[in-house]
């Protein structure tokens, strides 16, 4: 049973075979967990789906031809600057109410 990356190709998703077809070992890739941002400075998943609404609507924009790749590219790091700012005046917020 495989995971299918487009980007990558094809890793197993069971250890028991753990070789690909070129014989490579690729069990380096699974001796390590998945790191988890927590804390204070990490980024929420509703800033994750935010943010990529909008590069979605500046990309087809761009795409479109209304807007130039370095205009949607400024609106998206302007906008996903704004909602970061949000995030931290809310937590701001949050703690003064503590």
């Amino acid at each position: 049973m495989y995971a299918r990356n487009p980007t990558l190709g094809y890793l197993t998703t069971r250890k028991k075979y753990l070789k690909d077809e070129e014989g490579h070992l690729l069990e380096a890739f699974y001796m390590t967990g998945p790191v988890i941002a927590k804390g204070e400075n990490s980024v929420s998943q509703e800033f994750y789906i935010r943010f990529a609404s909008l590069a979605k609507n500046e990309l087809q924009q761009a795409y479109d031809g209304r807007l130039t790749i370095d205009e949607a590219l400024t609106a998206m790091q302007s906008q996903g600057q704004q909602l970061l700012m949000l995030k931290e005046l809310k937590r701001k917020e949050s703690m003064g109410a503590n």
